[in-house]
């Protein structure tokens, strides 16, 4: 649909962000890439030099592919434009933890242990699914495990590094964070063992399985 509309009104800069937004958000539901996104959202920036949506996703595409150069640029792209915003926060720390940065990261993770929930949770999550640094992103869900967080943001917390180290390959590690997740909210803790219990990759034995499965029940 929104092809068509660019072959109509090929100026239309509403169409391109909707065409951009559809293949980086769906496209990889298809098995695509969200590079596939990059053309729209460059032809966005060629109407609107300062479209901050834009420069940020175009920054997670150039994370995912590797162009250290260019996602260093755009990162100061975003932060010329929005300083002092939430959006800030997650740029400096895409390209912290993409390009392996000790220093930043430090300053990332100071920053994030006082950020809202919201905000915090949100970028673990951006590191997690758009750098190769699942370590760094289990180090900023750490800082929300905080005694100062309330009991459903830290089961969250516990929950997602449960996750993570499974992509890891460390299920020990998995196991003792859902024990955690357990202490805090046990209904979400034994939903996510449940869940995990059954992936085809994770090396539970048949035992295991039963007693979550007579849990569930």
């Amino acid at each position: 649909m929104y092809r068509a509309i660019i072959g109509a009104y090929p100026s239309d800069v509403e169409a391109w962000i909707q065409l951009a937004e559809v293949l980086f958000h769906y496209g990889p539901l298809a098995g695509r890439s969200i590079a596939h996104s990059r053309e729209a959202w460059e032809r966005v920036l060629a109407f609107e030099p300062e479209h901050l949506g834009a420069l940020y996703h175009l920054a997670r595409v150039a994370s995912v592919e590797g162009r250290r150069a260019e996602l260093d640029l755009l990162t100061d792209r975003v932060l010329a434009l929005s300083p002092q915003s939430e959006r800030a926060l997650e740029a400096r720390a895409l390209r912290a933890f993409s390009l392996g940065d000790p220093e930043e990261q430090e300053r990332v993770l100071a920053e994030v242990r006082l950020a809202p929930d919201g905000a915090a949770l949100g970028i673990m999550r951006i590191v997690a699914t758009y750098t190769d640094n699942l370590a760094g992103a289990v180090a900023l869900a750490q800082t929300v495990t905080a005694e100062t967080r309330s009991d459903e943001v830290c089961a969250l917390a516990h929950i997602s590094i449960a996750y993570l180290q499974v992509a890891r390959g460390r299920w020990g590690a998995a196991r003792a964070e859902l024990d955690s997740a357990a202490r805090v909210d046990p209904i979400w803790a034994l939903e996510a063992r449940g869940h995990l219990a059954t992936m085809p990759f994770t090396p539970w034995s048949p035992d295991e399985l039963q007693a979550v499965r007579d849990e569930l029940l």
